[in-house]
């Protein structure tokens, strides 16, 4: 047995219920956000059933991220300049 959705229903794919699939790539979703977003970030389990409530969520999620995120520090360095290293003294070309 595949990690397929032969797991859920032993005949052809295509006889599957409607209602089964939107339940399992409803749960894969949900189990997504958890694998891939913080904690803070994940939708309460009240709206995981409404579209709405969670297009407002991940709406206010991204307006977070945004307010938070500041140009990039790298763009923004200053020059530093090289120091010595005595444990990469043999790596320094001569």
């Amino acid at each position: 047995m595949g990690g397929d959705f032969s797991s859920f229903w032993p005949e052809r794919v295509e006889l599957i219920p409607w209602d089964r699939v939107v339940a399992v790539n409803h749960a894969l979703m949900v189990i997504s956000w958890h694998e891939n977003l913080p904690r803070k970030e994940q939708p309460p389990r009240h709206i995981w059933w409404s579209d709405e409530l969670l297009d407002d969520w991940f709406g206010n999620v991204q307006e977070n991220r945004e307010s938070r995120s500041t140009r990039s520090s790298y763009a923004d360095a200053e020059d530093v300049p090289m120091t010595s290293n005595e444990l990469a003294r043999q790596y320094r070309p001569t």
